[in-house]
């Protein structure tokens, strides 16, 4: 059995937190922390909120996790998943960034999928939504392959 393991969570951005600080402050070290503990992973934001995918050795997805619970660049954070998987969606980033308007399907998917979420957000579902997350991991992969900014 493999120990890779997958974390999908959604948070709320701080108010007045600038894209280039997350890019330099967050995305950076990250993506230079992530290779040294094989982990993997994406974070695509908008003005409002983050979601992001890190897939790795569970130890260390989940450190890296509770890590990332405690910045207070954001808030509301939602386990939208954690779960053990097969093969990884980002094996190529250690971090991929994403930029992106599209938090009206990312809020259309888990309305649709998971319709109270939204009223729970500190609470991860004790049975993940698989429709859910594979279509969120799918949004994530297919925005990642065609976005030409560099991976990290």
């Amino acid at each position: 059995m493999s120990d890779l393991y997958e974390v999908i969570y959604l948070s709320t951005r701080r108010e007045g937190l600038t894209d280039q600080v997350i890019v330099d402050e967050i995305v950076l070290p990250s993506g230079i922390k992530n290779r040294h503990l094989d982990i993997t992973g994406c974070l695509w934001f908008s003005n409002e909120r983050f979601l992001q995918i890190l897939e790795g050795p569970r130890e260390a997805v989940e450190q890296v996790y509770e890590a990332i619970r405690s910045d207070d660049r954001h808030y509301a954070i939602a386990t939208v998943s954690t779960s053990p998987v097969t093969h990884r969606s980002f094996a190529r980033w250690g971090m991929r960034a994403l930029r992106g308007d599209e938090q009206n399907q990312i809020d259309q998917l888990i309305e649709y999928h998971a319709p109270n979420y939204h009223r729970q957000p500190a609470k991860p579902t004790a049975q993940p939504d698989q429709p859910l997350i594979e279509q969120v991991r799918s949004f994530l992969v297919t925005l990642s392959q065609a976005d030409p900014s560099p991976s990290l």
